[in-house]
């Protein structure tokens, strides 16, 4: 036993020299050449083990090169997240071996109870022009903080970080503490002009504005770590900016649908058009939030592949990235169905951070559920088939618990704040919100669904009681506001082409067409916004806008934006006179409806509650089939 002990102890001690040795050798090299100041920002892998495991040894290792003397001409500030009190304390051990005089260079941050699983420990090397470098696998608000409200003189200090969701954390820290650390020549490089030219005064000025405007804004997140969902944050240019969820996520009322762009339709907007709607609607007038999907553009061929539309997003991002992605709210999805696993929803979202060129997104939905649920399809289902569980498609969908365990990784690495689905209901919001807290994941943000004048569905089938903030407190995102171009009026006087009976006039009406409705398939597939119940409160609609002097357009996104249970409402365009004439329905300076407005509104949906899922066209040879293939009723 005598001599086990002593051969194991002989090892322990080989183990530590080698790894001390190897981490001496890399660190002598970083500091010889200088590594740190030039920019050198990734030179340890975040992922590595020395880092995930953080042993007493790994720290030893990891705080500093032993033959590094520590004189002023050291600039190199090393910060370290330890995961655990025990591992915390030990590593303080370790540090003995440095001596008196670099023990007191040492200042462990805030050890206390209230902090249990994040311990920060800093060198403080005492030189004006330090750098410090974050080399950790947890940066967030509470780690930085840390550091920033230290004793510490941060004054012409470079901060380095392993990537910018990293960044993004340290500007949200920046707010707790005096700005004034922050105003002084202090080379957070953000700007393209301030980094070319970091010692010409114009551009430091340039610089110091860049960091107050995102301080401030990031100030604005800082207090908005939990609250109510849909309350108003601030005003941006005149767009009112909103809470989603419990989240400190604020989109804009109005967002950009992107389904179309790219895509192989007749009036499909191209990559030219895309990013005049995003200058007009992003940078003049105050329109955070963008809507994609992995699966857009819609419809898609050889020449417009699926992706493209988060690729044209990205090109615009990355035209200008430290200022626009800053501006915008990215949500896009992955595809529902059996495609939705834990597997899937890593490699589907890191695709998607490619193509839109970016290290993270802000809200990230399942296009469908990964379940049967009749709520996920363009007909008139709505009866809830019990047969329909266990079709093959089905069989092995991912439980509300795998999904969410899925997410919570996500956003603990930085690659996403928040999470929801589309297409689903009451059952599926709660669902989720409940296998959230079992598997200690954030819960859901947003439901995604269609809403309209027509469509009031989520209004009357539970999901406006579950989001409420009073119970699961989760936003709400409307699409389809217009019901594909209908509640424009438009296919009012003249039937879409698929409705016409006369095979001549619909193939004129095909040739010359107004809207995807005219179009054979797109017309067929979205059916059910111009049944004939349908159309008849669209009609009853316009009066009601007529009568009151606006347009049936105006009227359908003014009742949208007035609905407390609405966050925001998604819009696609075509033209840049279309996207002009709705921002400028959701502005702030616009009155909400009147009672009488809303009251005439009621009175139309009372005489049908679900006119687009209901039919005057069934007939008994359909046998529960309905007209695009779907179950009945």
């Amino acid at each position: 036993m005598f001599l086990l002990h002593h051969l194991l102890l002989h090892f322990h001690h080989f183990y530590l020299l080698i790894t001390s040795q190897l981490f001496d050798f890399y660190c002598s090299i970083a500091l010889n050449f200088r590594l740190f100041k030039i920019g050198f920002s990734r030179p340890f892998r975040s992922d590595s083990a020395i880092f995930s495991n953080m042993t007493p040894c790994a720290f030893r290792c990891l705080v500093l090169p032993r033959t590094a003397p520590l004189e002023e001409n050291i600039r190199t500030l090393v910060v370290a997240v330890v995961h655990s009190r025990r591992v915390y304390y030990e590593c303080i051990n370790q540090l003995r071996f440095l001596g008196k005089r670099a023990r007191d260079q040492i200042l462990p941050l805030n050890p206390s109870k209230d902090i249990p699983y994040i311990r920060l420990l800093m060198f403080k090397i005492p030189n004006s022009s330090s750098t410090i470098f974050i080399c950790s696998r947890v940066i967030n608000r509470m780690s930085i903080s840390l550091l920033i409200t230290s004793d510490a003189n941060l004054h012409g200090t470079e901060i380095k970080l392993p990537n910018q969701h990293s960044r993004r954390r340290l500007m949200q820290a920046t707010t707790t503490t005096s700005l004034a650390k922050f105003q002084n020549n202090w080379p957070f490089r953000t700007t393209k002009n301030a980094k070319n030219s970091i010692d010409d005064a114009e551009a430091k000025t340039a610089l110091t504005d860049d960091v107050k405007q995102r301080a401030q804004s990031r100030n604005e997140r800082d207090v908005l770590k939990k609250g109510k969902t849909n309350e108003t944050i601030r005003i941006v240019n005149g767009m009112r900016h909103k809470r989603l969820g419990q989240t400190d996520i604020v989109v804009s009322e109005i967002g950009l649908g992107t389904q179309r762009w790219g895509s192989a339709d007749f009036n499909a907007p191209n990559e030219g058009l895309c990013h005049e709607f995003l200058d007009y609607a992003v940078l003049e007038n105050g329109v955070s939030l963008i809507d994609t999907a992995e699966q857009y553009p819609i419809p898609s061929d050889r020449n417009h592949p699926e992706g493209y539309t988060e690729a044209i997003i990205g090109n615009w991002i990355a035209k200008d990235r430290a200022r626009r992605r800053e501006k915008v709210v990215i949500a896009t999805k992955i595809t529902g169905g059996s495609n939705v696993n834990k597997k899937n929803i890593r490699k589907d979202l890191e695709q998607s951070l490619l193509r839109l060129k970016t290290d993270y997104v802000d809200i990230y939905t399942m296009h469908w559920p990964s379940r049967y649920t009749p709520q996920s399809n363009w007909g008139q289902s709505l009866q809830y088939n019990v047969e329909n569980e266990s079709a093959p498609y089905y069989r092995n969908a991912a439980s509300f618990e795998e999904i969410a365990e899925a997410m919570g990784e996500l956003i603990k690495e930085g690659k996403l704040r928040g999470w929801g689905s589309c297409n689903d209901n009451a059952y599926g919001l709660t669902a989720m919100c409940y296998a959230a807290r079992s598997v200690n994941a954030p819960e859901p943000c947003c439901l995604q669904g269609d809403f309209s004048l027509i469509n009031r569905r989520m209004l009357e089938n539970g999901v406006a009681e579950a989001s409420s903030p009073v119970h699961e407190n989760v936003g709400w995102m409307a699409y389809n506001v217009l019901a594909g171009g209908v509640l424009t009026g438009k296919y009012i006087e003249k039937k879409a082409a698929p409705d016409l009976e006369s095979e001549k006039a619909m193939m004129a009406q095909i040739r010359n067409p107004r809207g995807r409705m005219d179009d054979y398939s797109w017309g067929s597939t979205l059916y059910r916004y111009r049944s004939d119940p349908a159309l008849r409160a669209v009609k009853l609609y316009s009066e009601i806008a007529t009568k009151n002097q606006m347009s049936l357009t105006e009227l359908s996104c003014r009742w949208a934006k007035d609905c407390k249970a609405n966050t925001t409402s998604l819009i696609g365009h075509t033209s840049i006179d279309q996207l002009k004439q709705t921002v400028k329905y959701f502005n702030e300076s616009v009155p909400k409806l009147d009672d009488s407005i809303l009251w005439d509104i009621d009175r139309v949906h009372m005489l049908n509650r679900l006119p687009i899922f209901a039919s005057e066209r069934v007939s008994s040879d359909m046998n529960g089939i309905g007209e695009i293939g779907e179950s009945i009723p």
